[in-house]
């Protein structure tokens, strides 16, 4: 995959898969781990999403048509792979900011944390009181 020409969609435009598609069956075992592992990705990456969704319904018997597919995903997410770097720079940036008495960095308490509420499971009462802190109100008492 180091040397795989890089592709700008995950899925060919009206491309279609289908289950008597002729080729060779792949051991499955590995392309069940592979389509694991991308549907773990689509946490993330909800740009595979449809592409991953469609691989998964040729677990039990697939070919070396589902694997170049499967493949070119992969090609796909290296190539925006890239471009995560930006994370580096943002944090260069901020210490940056902070040297020059710009920002200023405080101390919020883990109670305090209103993203955890996206990032974790929580406790009954953190996690009322972080949605009361996002200013989120039951949508049944809108009616």
């Amino acid at each position: 995959m180091e040397h795989s020409t890089p592709v700008s969609t995950p899925i060919e435009e009206k491309f279609k898969l289908l289950r008597e598609d002729k080729g060779r069956t792949v051991n499955p075992t590995y392309y069940k781990s592979l389509i694991g592992s991308l549907r773990y990705l689509t946490a993330t990456r909800p740009d595979i999403v449809f592409g991953v969704g469609l691989l998964s319904r040729f677990m039990e018997e697939p070919c070396t048509n589902h694997l170049q597919v499967a493949k070119r995903i992969l090609r796909y997410i290296k190539v925006f792979h890239g471009r995560s770097k930006h994370i580096d720079i943002r944090v260069h940036k901020i210490r940056e900011l902070v040297n020059e008495k710009e920002v200023m960095i405080e101390y919020c308490p883990t109670e305090e944390q209103v993203a955890d509420i996206f990032t974790k499971p929580l406790k009954t009462e953190l996690f009322y009181k972080l949605k009361k802190m996002l200013r989120m109100i039951n949508s049944t008492s809108l009616i």
